[in-house]
Formats: C-alpha cells, structure tokens, sequence
C-alpha cells in the first residue's frame, strides 16, 4: 500500500512539469496573434500599459478552453511515455502491477484537470469575454478621430471624410491644409481650410468639434448645380456627431449566451425552455401569425441546451485524454517527445473535428440537441477500450501476420545482403591497422560531412514536427469557425480544405521561425542527453562547429522564405480572403476597383476624386466627381461631376450627364457653369491612379501590406502614394519587413544555440521549455518595434531591423562564450 501511494505521487510530480510546459507552449502559439494586433492597437490610440495589459490578460481564457485539454493528452504522453523509455514501466510490471496501477493517477489527474478546465470554461471564460466587451467599448469612447488624426491619411467618422497634410502646433490650431467632406441625403458639403483644430466636445460624448480658419465652404444637392453655394470665412466651426453605433455603446453590454456564467446560463435556459412552450401555445391558437415567434423562441433554446453540454463536455475531454494516454503513452511514444507530440496532434485533431460537427448539426437541429457536443468524447470511448485491450493481449500476440510477415522480408533482405558480402575481397594482412580503420571510417573531412549530414537531418527532422504542430494549433481555430459557417450555409466541405490550405500557406511566416528555433534547441539538447555532442567534442569538433549546419540550413530557409514572400504567399492570402468572405456568405470583392467610393487623390495631388459607386460588370463609374485643385490645396479651381463615367484609354474618358463649374483664382465664386445630358468626352487621370486595384487599396488593413503584396508592389504602391502626397509609413515598414521577416529563421537559431549548448543534459523537455521563453520574449520586442514603425515613432527600417539586429548580436555574443 505503502508503494502504491509512493508511486502515485511519483507519477503526478512527472506529468508537473510536462502540464505547465504544455499549457505556456500552447496558450503562447495561439495567443501570438492577439498580442501583435494588441501591441500595435496600443501605440495607434495611445492606450496605457495597464488598458494594454488588461486587453491581454482578457485574452488569454478563451484559449485556455482549447489549451487545456490538449495540455493534459501532451503531457500524459510525454510523462509515461518517458517512464517506458526509461523501463520503469517494465520495473513496475515486474512486480505484479498492471495498467491499472498507472490510470489511477491518470484518473486523479484528469479529474483535477476537468475541475480546473470547468471552473475556466464557466465562469472565468465568460466573464472575461463580457469584459474585454466592455473595455473595448471603454476604448472605443475614450478615442476618437481628434487623436487618430494622421497627416496625409484620410479618416471617415460616420458620414465625414477629413484629410490634413500637417500636424503642427501654431496660433490658429495644429492641423495645417485641411479638407473636410461632409454627405448627408442627397446634400454634400466641402471645406478647405488653412488651418485649423479637432477636440471631442465636452458635454457630448462622441460629438467632435473643428475649428477652421481662412476656410472656403462648397455647399450643394448632389445632382442640382443651380443649389450650389460657395462661401468663405476667416473662422468656421464644425460638429460632427457620433457614429450611430456609439450610441449602443453607451448602454450597458447585453449577455449573450457565451458570455454568461453557468448560474446565469442556467436561468436563461428555463427562460428559453419556457418562452417555448408559451410560444407553442400562442402557435397553436393563432395559427401562421405567431411562425416567428416560435423560430425565436425555439433557436434560443437551442442555442442555451448546446452551449450548457459545450461547457460540460469540453472540462470532461481532459478525464477522457488522461485515460487515453496510459497506453498509447506505454505502447507508441516509447521513442520520445517527438512521437508523443504526434500523436497527441492527431488526437486533438480528430476530437476537435468531430466535435465542430456534429455541434454544428445540432445548432441546425439535424442531431439531438444535446448530443453534439458530446461526440467528440464519445468517439474517444472505442478508442479507449481497444488501447486498454491492445495493452493487455499477449506479447506473441501482438505482431499479427501482418508482422510475421514484415520480419520475414527483412530477415530474407539481411541473409541475401549478407551472402554477397562474403564475395568480396577480404582485406589484406599486411595493411596497417591505421589503414583499415581510415578504410572503415573515412577522411577527416567525410567524417565531417557525414557528422554535417547527421545534425542536419536531426534539425529537419525535429523542425518538420515543430512546424507540424504549430501549423495544427492554427488550424484548429480556423476550421472551427469554417465548419460552422459552411454547414449553417449548406456550402460544400470542400471549399473548408481549400480555405484550410491557403490559410496555411499564409501562416509560413509566422511557423517556420518559431519552428526553426524549436529545431534548433531540441535537436542540440537531445544530441547532449544521449551522449553524442560530447562523443563528438571528443574527436575534436567544437561546439560551434557542430552547430554549423543548423545554421546553414536556417540561412536556407530565410532564402525560402523571402522567396515565398514575394510569390506564393500574397497570392495564398488574397485567395484565402475571397474564400473567407465565401464561407461567411459575404459577397464577393470587386476585383478590379473598390466596390465604395473613398475621397482620394490624383497623380501629384492635383486632383481630388470621389464616386459612388463602381459597377465592374459595365465597368462603370457611378456620381464621378473630379475636383481641380490649386498647388497648395487650399481652394478649388474647377469642380466636374459625371452620373456614369467610363475610361475608354489613354485618349480620355466617356462621361454621361453632369455639370461643371469653374473658379475665380482665389476660389471665391464661381465665373463659369454649363451642364450636359448626353455623352462627352474630357481628358482626366487613368482610373487606376485614384481606384487602384485589390491588394492596393487605401482603406485595407495596414498591417497586412507585407503579406498581401510582393516586393515589386509594395515598391510600385510607395511610388504612387508618394506623388499624391499620402503618408506611406505602414508601406514603407511592409518593405523593410520583407527582408527582415525573411532572416528571422536564421536570428532564432542563432539565438536558440548558445541556451541549448549550456541546457547540458538536462533533455528536450528542457530544451522545449528555453525555446518557448525566447520565443515569447522575441514576439514581444518584434511586436512592439513594428507597432512604433507604424506609428511613426520610429524609422521603419529602424524598427523592422532592430529586433533581428539585437537578438542576432546578442546570439553571436553567447555563441562566442559558449566552452567548446
């Protein structure tokens, strides 16, 4: 009894180290996303440390709910798995013990695990996503246009439009050459001002005000010139109200299902449970009139009975994962870590899929409501028994024919290799040892290539798991929100693999480093704990030196990755973003031109253009209206507006209907208007200059030009922009990234090497554990550098190198140290 206790607690302070290991690895992978959009929404709105910190903190529950479970299965297979390795399992069986004596600490810690994971899941889940509601709407109030505000950038505040072309404190306010573009119904307003000021008003919360001097005021009904105004003041002040959405955010944040702790999810499924049955009853007396409110009524039922088995069935997956990993721990991981992480990918994967859907068919109320989250562990119960079943047969039972069969074709291949190799000449007598031994062995240089060929494949081998794993944690949350949607749209599966598939290609630049790293340290640290780096220190190979083609192959794949860069991801990520608008049943982007009109300059800023609206099946411009400005910006000189326009060629463009008016020199009044109703031709810019095509759009995401641009377009798009007088900073630290995203594979392992040299023989779990913590501290610095590049804080070259510069150096530095 005694042994029994002693060896139980034995057990749980092996999987210790695995669990916590497990839990940073996994939460840090999948937060890795969050913590770049953090770090660069910080800087943007001058957010402080703690409302950052808190942003991140809130994060982090919502991935505890798949990070947990998938911890528990890893560690379980790497803790018995290491116990096999080592024979301590063979040790226990030696004296009368069987497989029950490792499931019941397995039990005890699925159990503990289950209770923690249900506390996450019900309470601290909820609750932090009901917060990071909330906060997010604390920052949404506490931030408005007036600190946003960039120079050269236009911002759209509801029905507003405002562009400035510096920022710079003077008497008459710290925004210099300004444009402001007002629509309302059928009514549009334009401003041009030499200066002026933004401040949110103080007694209405979200209401901005703008003060304008020396400003030119154009005031007209879209299609009516004869109501066109112009007027001009020394000082103007604008109001520009909220957003309608700001409004909702005022008020208190409703719950939602997913957002409500168990007590209160509880109540809302007897809420919905009885809203129902009344809803039945009303159905049945007043006939077809009440359909809607029993669709409603029956959809939030649903909607509380899954969400109620979700939060049970997940806790409970981490019980079923401890059980399952006894065996498959004691028969298939017995090579090490490696193997284990395999096989617990493969696991979660298989859970995880068959939990989306048959989840999904419940919410469409095609399988029992209450069911569907339950499939996923129920599908782990067969494989259970038959692990348990497969552990307890026999030994001469366990290879099958299909074994027997296997060992007798490498018996055969071994006699037939050995009868011809007695043919061969037998070695003369008279050599001296020292030649037959070189004979055996080689050249000093063949025994370094082939001591080169054995570490490299080691990394290769080490790298393509690390990425393998990395790629299914990414993919998991990916195919979770596909599946979904494609089975609420009755889509074909097909188009989830195919999404899958571009989406991976996308995430390289994020895997391949963090895997190089992993690579690099496991394989040193395994190389370290078997004896092999110092078998080679003895035959006089430095440390460094061993280390050599790990470094090669890492500058190789930086190679690879540039390449891809400026290839095959752009093109994966544009095809991964039409795939996504599919399966959410968006409708497909205009290719071409944006499908809304934006405010933007011509070639050189000569020229203003706005449209409504582009129909790209007649490839047809929609209300064009092209505004000629004066060399400082500060008044228009003539103003043409077009109901269709279409550019033919170089030669100029097709308008139909419209009107122009021409200016005075100051801008002041008008000297000439005429109006059209048939067709005409004018000479204006090619469309391409003020609508460029998808990828190159003004108002796509910033931070996403380095992956949906190549090199070539980038370079072509800074050109553009800069002649029209736009702020290209976000496109110029795409440029820079290019390049420097592509050596990061090569910074890692130059990092990662010294700490694995000095891990001693301390084994991979260690090694796992250094590369985690340099991984999450490079982020971190990488995050923040490229968030200040963003935000002008620093120069973009600065900012995109000097993560790769500090870390490299600092590498080299402990590489030079290392005692070899």
């Amino acid at each position: 009894m005694f042994g029994d206790r002693r060896l139980f607690r034995y057990v749980l302070r092996e999987l210790a180290g695995p669990s916590l290991l497990a839990v940073l690895a996994y939460s840090f992978l999948l937060l890795m996303n969050e913590l770049l959009l953090i770090a660069q929404q910080a800087l943007a709105k001058n957010l402080p440390f703690s409302m950052a910190l808190k942003l991140l903190v809130l994060a982090l529950p919502p991935i505890l709910t798949l990070s947990i479970p998938m911890s528990v299965l890893l560690a379980v297979l790497i803790a018995v798995g290491r116990m096999s390795s080592d024979h301590e399992w063979t040790a226990i069986q030696a004296a009368g013990r069987g497989p029950g004596t490792m499931v019941k600490p397995l039990a005890a810690y699925g159990f503990f695990a289950a209770a923690i994971a249900f506390g996450v899941f019900n309470y601290l889940v909820p609750t932090a996503q009901q917060r990071a509601r909330e906060v997010k709407a604390e920052i949404t109030l506490s931030t408005n246009l007036a600190a946003d505000l960039r120079p050269r950038q236009w911002e759209v505040t509801g029905n507003h439009h405002i562009i400035v072309d510096e920022i710079q404190a003077t008497d008459q306010g710290r925004l210099q050459r300004i444009v402001l573009a007002s629509h309302e119904p059928h009514r549009l307003s334009i401003v041009f001002a030499g200066s002026g000021d933004i401040f949110p008003a103080p007694d209405r919360p979200g209401t901005l005000v703008i003060d304008l001097y020396d400003a030119i005021r154009h005031d007209f009904e879209l299609r009516h010139v004869e109501t066109y105004r112009i007027s001009s003041w020394d000082f103007l002040r604008e109001t520009i109200p909220p957003p309608p959405y700001f409004k909702q955010l005022l008020e208190p944040q409703a719950k939602i299902a997913a957002t409500m702790p168990l007590g209160e999810l509880w109540t809302e499924y007897r809420a919905a449970r009885e809203g129902v049955a009344v809803a039945d009853r009303k159905a049945a007396t007043l006939g077809r009139e009440r359909i809607s409110d029993q669709i409603l009524a029956k959809a939030r039922h649903v909607r509380s009975v899954v969400e109620l088995n979700r939060r049970a069935a997940l806790p409970l997956a981490c019980l079923f994962f401890a059980i399952l990993g006894a065996p498959l721990g004691l028969t298939q991981v017995r090579s090490g870590k490696g193997a284990g992480f395999s096989i617990s990918m493969l696991i979660i994967v298989v859970y995880y899929v068959t939990f989306t859907f048959f989840e999904g068919l419940s919410i469409r109320q095609k399988f029992p409501i209450w069911l569907g989250s339950w499939m996923g562990n129920l599908i782990l119960v067969p494989w259970i028994a038959w692990a348990y079943w497969k552990l307890r047969r026999p030994p001469r039972h366990e290879i099958g024919w299909i074994g027997r069969f296997y060992g007798f074709g490498i018996r055969l291949l071994r006699h037939v290799r050995s009868r011809l190799s007695t043919k061969t000449a037998p070695p003369v007598e008279s050599e001296a040892p020292e030649k037959a031994l070189a004979d055996l062995a080689g050249t000093t240089n063949r025994f370094i290539r082939r001591t080169d060929r054995y570490v490299g494949a080691r990394f290769l081998r080490t790298l393509s798991l690390a990425v393998l794993a990395a790629a299914t944690l990414f993919m998991l949350f990916e195919v979770k929100d596909a599946l979904e949607e494609v089975f609420k749209r009755q889509q074909p599966i097909s188009l989830v693999f195919r999404y899958l598939g571009f989406i991976l290609l996308e995430r390289i630049p994020e895997i391949l480093p963090l895997g190089c790293l992993a690579g690099a340290v496991v394989t040193i640290t395994a190389l370290t704990r078997t004896g092999e780096l110092t078998a080679l220190k003895a035959n006089g190979i430095s440390l460094r030196r061993i280390g050599l083609p790990i470094l090669a192959l890492a500058a190789g794949l930086s190679v690879m990755l540039f390449m891809l860069g400026n290839t095959v991801i752009p093109t994966a990520t544009r095809n991964a973003r039409e795939l996504h608008d599919q399966i959410k049943g968006k409708p497909p982007a205009t290719r071409g031109f944006p499908r809304t009109g934006n405010w933007t300059f011509g070639p050189k800023g000569e020229r203003l253009y706005h449209y409504d609206y582009y129909d790209a099946q007649k490839d047809e411009f929609h209300a064009l209206r092209v505004l000629t400005l004066d060399p400082t910006r500060r008044f228009i000189l003539d103003h043409r507006f077009a109901e269709r326009a279409r550019y033919r060629d170089a030669s100029g463009w097709e308008l139909e209907g419209g009107w122009f008016i021409e200016f005075a020199a100051d801008g002041k009044w008008a000297t000439h208007q005429e109006s059209y109703e048939g067709t005409y031709s004018v000479v204006l810019d090619s469309p391409d200059t003020f609508a460029p095509n998808t990828g190159r759009s003004l108002t796509r995401n910033k931070t996403e030009y380095s992956h949906v641009l190549t090199l070539a377009e980038i370079s072509e798009r800074i050109t553009d922009l800069t002649e029209r007088g736009y702020d290209v900073t976000s496109l110029r630290v795409a440029w820079h990234g290019k390049f420097a995203e592509s050596v990061r594979p090569f910074v890692m392992v130059l990092l990662g090497l010294p700490f694995a040299f000095r891990a001693g023989r301390k084994g991979s779990l260690y090694g796992i554990g250094i590369a985690l913590v340099l991984a999450i501290v490079y982020t971190a610095v990488f995050s923040g550098f490229n968030a200040l590049g963003l935000e002008s804080a620093l120069e973009p070259v600065l900012a995109v190198w000097a993560p790769n510069v500090l870390f490299g150096l600092f590498g080299a530095y402990l590489l030079l140290y290392v005692p070899t």
